[in-house]
């Protein structure tokens, strides 16, 4: 794809397991857009790959971004800037920058400034500092509209919106995934949100599921990063109320492997308060497992309008233990397969990011 205006459009965004696909998306999609990433954080930030390519400045923290000569030297020379994760700590020493800039909210950096009950002053003076830089900014991107409407809330920019969802190459989407018909009829295998932070809100979740402890159940709950002292209330209200039937899961698996581990979920259960754990969502309802949503996350919505097959978490203690792991039709393990697989995902993404760049059709495939 080629650029029609010749703009030099320039990532900042942290070391993440996400880093490397996106790259590998951006330089492989859109070869005739300039596109610079600056990368920062520790190199062994969990599921982290360097990608090697003098397109990219790796530094060592979000302070180094703006000391590193070779990371001023993107910021200065170009024409858009994406703040990839919008990192607080950042704000400030971007205010220069700020009006050439499209701050990219990932959910987990906006969702602090959106909920109830936060009162403090540093919470308070951290908030009006977000909608400043949102106001001087040139516009916000979300990985989803209900976002958009979230992040409207704290506040409403004259500046442009755009959704895109970070993309990868459909090959890797791909990878050693499959739907199955693998699973054991029993224990009926449970995964309950992707992370030790609070927007899971393991407790209710558990509180929901509780109703089935007698049965023949296992609930996986991935704990291996995030908060460690949240983590351990979860693993002591999880065995309170199942004991051996709950099982943590602490420590970090490689894709391969966590792969593997998915195959064998029968449900998929998250209670998240915002948009969080697409990645772990779309897994499973490729593989055909079944999937509820909480409805304040505003995920369950989107998912709907795009015509998936989910589920509502809060429509649990109205079913039977059969009813809950009754499993999907075949049409609706298809479809949500379809929606969801490598060559659905790229194709979006694509589109998004072709949008946002400015680009045309050239010949080739780069999926």
């Amino acid at each position: 794809m080629t650029n029609r205006e010749g703009k030099l459009f320039l990532h900042v965004m942290p070391k993440e397991k996400f880093t490397f696909g996106f790259l590998e998306f951006t330089f492989a999609t859109f070869p005739g857009v300039d596109v610079r990433f600056i990368v920062y954080g520790d190199d062994d930030a969990q599921g982290y790959e360097p990608y090697s390519d003098n397109r990219v400045v790796p530094v060592s923290s979000a302070k180094a971004v703006f000391k590193d000569e070779a990371a001023l030297g993107f910021l200065r020379d170009a024409d858009v800037v994406i703040l990839n994760w919008v990192n607080m700590s950042m704000l400030l020493s971007m205010w220069h920058y700020l009006p050439k800039t499209h701050l990219l909210f990932w959910g987990g950096d906006y969702s602090p400034y959106v909920e109830a009950g936060w009162n403090g002053l540093s919470h308070c003076l951290k908030r009006k500092l977000l909608q400043v830089c949102i106001g001087r900014s040139r516009g916000i991107i979300a990985l989803l509209p209900g976002d958009l409407r979230i992040i409207e809330t704290i506040s409403n920019p004259d500046s442009s919106r755009h959704v895109c969802e970070l993309g990868y190459l459909a090959s890797r989407y791909d990878a050693d995934i499959c739907c199955t018909d693998k699973r054991a009829p029993f224990p009926v295998n449970i995964l309950l949100g992707n992370s030790a932070t609070p927007t899971n809100r393991h407790k209710s979740a558990l509180d929901a599921l509780s109703r089935f402890a007698n049965e023949d159940i296992k609930i996986y709950a991935p704990l291996s990063y995030g908060d460690d002292a949240y983590r351990d209330e979860v693993i002591i209200y999880g065995r309170e109320l199942f004991g051996d039937k709950f099982v943590p899961v602490t420590e970090f698996m490689e894709r391969s492997e966590y792969i593997s581990f998915l195959t064998k979920i029968s449900i998929g259960v998250f209670n998240y308060d915002r948009q969080q754990g697409l990645g772990n969502i779309h897994l499973l309802m490729r593989m055909g497992a079944k999937v509820f949503l909480s409805q304040d996350s505003g995920m369950l919505s989107e998912h709907i309008d795009n015509g998936a097959a989910v589920e509502c978490l809060e429509d649990v203690p109205k079913l039977t233990f059969d009813e809950f792991c009754a499993p999907l039709a075949a049409e609706a393990v298809a479809r949500n397969n379809g929606l969801y697989s490598g060559e659905s995902n790229f194709a979006r993404a694509k589109a998004h990011w072709g949008a946002f760049y400015g680009t045309e059709p050239i010949e080739g495939d780069f999926s």
